[in-house]
């Protein structure tokens, strides 16, 4: 454990401990470390944390978090982490999560309640339970990202909680509920694919939505649901195969 500004904790091993590595100050650099069987990953509780290129993974039963960062402003990149029922979890605002790979977690891949938050090109399959990627604060941007349940059980590719998110150029698909689901005003969808969901393609709810130039198929029920809200836009979609 660590309270020292800036810390440095990098290319550590560690394996079956509670929480191996715990930073509570600003500005830490978490990176390079491989962890094993732990009952949580890592944290970083503090603003400006860089968590980036750490293999995170876990087979024992009730682990928790693989990644838990709680400050503002924190890049977490190029991380591993697997076996937990979170992925990775962000509740810092402004916080950056990119090119990270996230399987076979039980509750969310990642799960980030912050604002202002960018999730993009990670990898999240093949995790069973409520979503691939879950944000939970206004103005997110949620792009490029690999969301396919992998015919596991994980309820929804991309679940945004929050007004004015961008959501586009993402895969949703093979997922028990929906492939995206957008709940918030001025939310705007563009350019994903949305397949083989078992309930909608796309999902939304919130005024002044905009849906536009996404690939919809093979869904088992609408392709596009405007569920409720005012003005939605919806243009320029392919639309194929739904019920």
């Amino acid at each position: 454990q660590s309270s020292v500004m800036n810390a440095r904790i990098t290319n550590n091993t560690a394996e079956i401990n509670t929480q191996p590595i715990e930073s509570h100050g600003r500005g830490a650099n978490l990176s390079g470390n491989t962890l094993t069987d732990n009952s949580y990953g890592l944290y970083a509780g503090a603003d400006d944390a860089t968590i980036s290129n750490n293999t995170i993974r876990s087979s024992a039963y009730g682990s928790l978090r693989g990644i838990d960062s709680g400050g503002d402003n924190a890049t977490i990149s190029g991380n591993s982490a697997e076996g937990y029922y979170y992925g990775i979890e962000s509740s810092g605002d402004y916080a950056s999560l990119s090119e990270n790979n996230i399987h076979n977690n039980s509750y969310y891949g990642i799960y980030s309640t912050g604002l202002g938050v960018t999730i993009s090109d990670n990898d999240v399959s093949s995790n069973d339970g409520y979503a691939d990627i879950y944000s939970g604060g206004d103005d997110a941007v949620i792009t490029s990202n690999n969301a396919d349940s992998g015919l596991k059980q994980t309820d929804y590719g991309i679940q945004s909680i929050g007004k004015n998110a961008l959501i586009e150029h993402n895969l949703a698909s093979k997922h028990e509920n929906s492939g995206i689901v957008a709940t918030g005003q001025n939310v705007t969808i563009v350019q994903n694919t949305a397949s083989y969901n078992g309930y909608d393609g796309i999902r939304t709810t919130g005024d002044n939505a905009i849906i536009e130039g996404n690939v919809i198929s093979n869904n088992e029920d609408h392709g596009t649901n405007v569920q409720s809200g005012r003005n939605a836009k919806v243009s320029d979609n392919t639309a194929s195969d739904n019920l």
